[in-house]
């Protein structure tokens, strides 16, 4: 096993291994026949991407994995056997509200994931003054079409993703508590890593994947809003702004977007209510999110379509839906969703 300290490098975008991160999303959305151009243009991002011309952003990707989840109405993306239904990222996040301390939130995590996943592959472990969060994935039941790169690639972006949900329960900067981050791949460590893992230590050939703690953040009490649920929209801003980069304007206009992502999300759905909240004018909100080469109706287009197929696949009513989301009525759901999807509600639930 070899062990490496990443030296200290402000980076935004996935650079070195752009080509793997890209290569994986053809790989899912060419298996489930699902067009990313699509996608990419639902979330405002350059096509430009796919041909590596553009910079990929970490949390980008993890949105457009997200899009891919919902298409193919499997949140594992294909990987396993075990096809798991939408909106399981966000009840496992919602069963940590009401835990009191960081370990009893990161206990039941594990607990929950091995409850959908029917097995025992995540643990927490007390080893060496430290607090373990560990995958071992031996045993999983992966999709033969799953190949050991793929696999491998996966689950190290489930640690980064579990991480940004510690990140997200903890009160003080979780790179006070991030000591070792664990993999089972012999790999060079991409350059991103240093900044969400606060150049913590780099462990590779390990047998399992798992993620350590300082045993002092055991005690720490929750921060998040109980009133607001975790998301993993909120996971993913909060994966974001362990990211340090160099162009910090960059950052800032992406953040505000996330933000207003976050707002949409947590139920305000007028774009006055959401200017009010950031602290700006109707005019800088457009003008910000002009540069992400997005819109306000764009963003929410996307959430409300995004909770429509969730509740689809729930078979609510469309009446129930319309509801919900906020419609005044039944048809002018099924025409927005037509405008979002290209199809009616009643020929999604079909496919």
């Amino acid at each position: 096993m070899k062990c490496a300290i990443l030296s200290n490098k402000n980076i935004c975008e996935l650079t070195a291994t752009s080509a793997d991160y890209v290569k994986n999303l053809i790989i899912i959305a060419r298996s489930a026949n699902i067009s990313l151009l699509k996608i990419l243009e639902e979330l405002s991002l350059p096509i430009e991407i796919l041909d590596e011309k553009a910079p990929l952003n970490l949390v980008d990707f993890f949105r457009i994995q997200e899009r891919l989840s919902i298409e193919i109405r499997d949140e594992s993306l294909l990987m396993s056997t075990r096809p798991l239904l939408l909106g399981t990222t966000d009840h496992v996040l919602a069963s940590l509200q009401g835990k009191e301390t960081i370990a009893d939130a990161i206990k039941q995590l594990a607990m929950s994931y091995n409850f959908i996943h029917s097995g025992k592959y995540n643990r927490v472990e007390l080893r060496n003054m430290n607090l373990v969060y560990i995958i071992d994935d031996a045993d999983f039941p992966y999709a033969p079409q799953s190949d050991a790169q793929h696999i491998a690639f996966n689950m190290e972006n489930v640690l980064i993703f579990v991480h940004g949900i510690i990140s997200s329960l903890l009160n003080a900067p979780i790179g006070n508590f991030i000591k070792k981050v664990q993999y089972k791949t012999d790999r060079t460590s991409t350059e991103f890593e240093q900044n969400i893992f606060n150049n913590a230590c780099i462990q590779t050939n390990a047998k399992t994947y798992a993620l350590f703690y300082d045993v002092s953040i055991i005690n720490e009490p929750l921060a998040w809003d109980n009133e607001k649920p975790l998301t993993s929209q909120y996971v993913y801003s909060e994966i974001q702004e362990l990211i340090s980069v160099q162009n910090q304007e960059a950052i800032k206009v992406n953040c505000f977007k996330s933000r207003v992502i976050k707002l949409l999300e947590s139920g305000v759905r007028q774009q006055v209510k959401v200017a009010s909240q950031l602290n700006c004018s109707i005019a800088t909100l457009r003008r910000n999110l002009n540069q992400q080469n997005t819109s306000f109706r764009k963003l929410k287009g996307v959430v409300l379509s995004k909770e429509a197929k969730m509740l689809l696949s729930q078979h609510l009513s469309l009446t129930d839906i319309a509801e919900i989301l906020g419609f005044s009525d039944i048809r002018s759901f099924i025409r927005a969703f037509k405008q979002w999807s290209g199809i009616t509600p009643t020929e999604y639930m079909k496919l």
